[in-house]
């Protein structure tokens, strides 16, 4: 298993500088290296270091410029797919598309749908339980999401903060879902999606 404390050479410093950075080599290699894990997501085979670069035909030394190793990549896909999903919610919602439940349902839909299909590559994340550090940077990817859905509400109960109901549904939910993945007999998808719709607070999913 490849994880990230196994890189004796983080490269924090010049990882910050590259992803802020607008040169177009550099987006094209960052990009190459999503495209191999959505390539190499559709097939069976585990997603490792080794078939990432073969995949995105770079160097190991490119991927490793880009990230500390699997665990923060699969992160970065993670918080990718918490914005996509959290962005539809909010335009199905603003827009009163569905209704408040019906848009709450079909995040969680989504988002158990894009872990199936990301299985490979979770699997070697969530294989043990979450670092500190990975679970931290999820938490916040989720957290951000469910702040814009809130923002959306006309309130929330007396007593309780956008902040203290994001991180706790953030945190819960990912508790639950690397439970799921680690699982030797999980429950399927479906019931996955009735645990998390059950667990979510009401007025959450309100209209």
């Amino acid at each position: 298993m490849e994880r990230a404390d196994a890189i004796v050479t983080p490269l924090h410093e010049t990882r910050k500088g590259i992803r802020s950075s607008g040169d177009p080599r550099v987006t094209r290699t960052r990009q190459a290296i999503l495209d191999s894990v959505a390539e190499l997501a559709a097939g069976d085979g585990p997603i490792t270091v080794a078939a990432i670069v073969r995949t995105a035909g770079i160097g190991r030394s490119s991927f490793y410029t880009h990230f500390s190793g699997i665990d923060e990549l699969a992160v970065q896909v993670l918080r990718g797919a918490f914005e996509s999903i959290g962005a539809e919610d909010v335009e199905l919602r603003r827009h009163h598309i569905v209704s408040g439940a019906e848009a709450a349902r079909l995040a969680q839909v989504r988002l158990v749908g894009h872990l199936v299909q990301h299985r490979a590559l979770y699997a070697s994340m969530l294989a043990l339980p979450f670092t500190s550090a990975v679970f931290t940077q999820a938490v916040e990817g989720y957290a951000a999401q469910v702040r814009a859905t809130i923002a959306l509400l006309p309130e929330i109960p007396h007593g309780l903060s956008a902040d203290a109901v994001a991180i706790y549904t953030a945190s819960g939910s990912l508790g639950l879902l690397a439970h799921w993945i680690r699982s030797d007999d999980p429950v399927s998808a479906d019931e996955l999606v009735d645990q998390l719709m059950s667990l979510l607070p009401a007025w959450l999913a309100a209209p």
